[in-house]
C-alpha cells in the first residue's frame, strides 16, 4: 500500500467520522421536526421558499436515488399487491 493511498484511507475514516459526529447532533432536531412535519409538506415548503438551493440539491446524483428509493419504499406498498392473473384468488 503506498502511501497516497494510506493518506486517502485515513482521510475517509476522518470525514466518516466527522460527518456520524455532525448527525448525531442533528439527529434529534431532525427527528422531532419530521415527527411535527410530514416530509413531503417539509419538502415543498423548501421548494417553494429555496428553489435555487433546490435545484443545485437535486442535480446531485446520490440525492436524487435517495429521494427515488425513499419515494418508491413509502408509496411503493401502499396497495396490497394484486394477485397473478393466474390464480382465481380475486376477480380483476
Amino acid at each position: 500500500m503506498t502511501i497516497f493511498d494510506r493518506i486517502k484511507n485515513q482521510f475517509r475514516k476522518t470525514l466518516r467520522h466527522l460527518w456520524l459526529s455532525v448527525w448525531s447532533i442533528l439527529e434529534i432536531p431532525v427527528a422531532f421536526i419530521l415527527e411535527l412535519l410530514p416530509p413531503t409538506r417539509l419538502a415543498f415548503w423548501f421548494k417553494d421558499n429555496f428553489l435555487g438551493l433546490w435545484d443545485r440539491i437535486i442535480a446531485i446524483n446520490w440525492i436524487q436515488n435517495a429521494i427515488s428509493k425513499a419515494v418508491f419504499r413509502r408509496f411503493g406498498s401502499a396497495t396490497p399487491p394484486r394477485p397473478h392473473q393466474a390464480t382465481m384468488a380475486d376477480s380483476y
